[in-house]
């Protein structure tokens, strides 16, 4: 349990840090390295305060936002991690 908080707390650190206009552009659908989904992120934009899931790639956000939408960004190689 703690690991996970701490994993949480690390994790919104970072999703406060990226910026809001390159995280909602989507030139391209690109498949993700990491896709974390079924969770309650915290993102620190008032626009967006949480969310549901986040696609990452190459250490770069694609996508934060609902499950649904994350979707398109899960590959054969992508891992998938259930935050619940």
């Amino acid at each position: 349990m703690i690991k996970k908080t701490a994993f949480l707390i690390l994790f919104t650190l970072l999703i406060s840090a990226c910026d809001s206009s390159s995280v909602h552009k989507k030139a391209s659908i690109d498949t993700a390295d990491t896709l974390l989904v079924n969770g309650k992120i915290y993102t620190l934009n008032a626009k967006q305060p949480w969310a549901e899931a986040v696609a990452i790639k190459d250490g770069k956000y694609l996508y934060v936002g609902d499950m649904k939408a994350a979707e398109q960004y899960r590959g054969k190689r992508t891992q998938l991690f259930d935050l619940q």
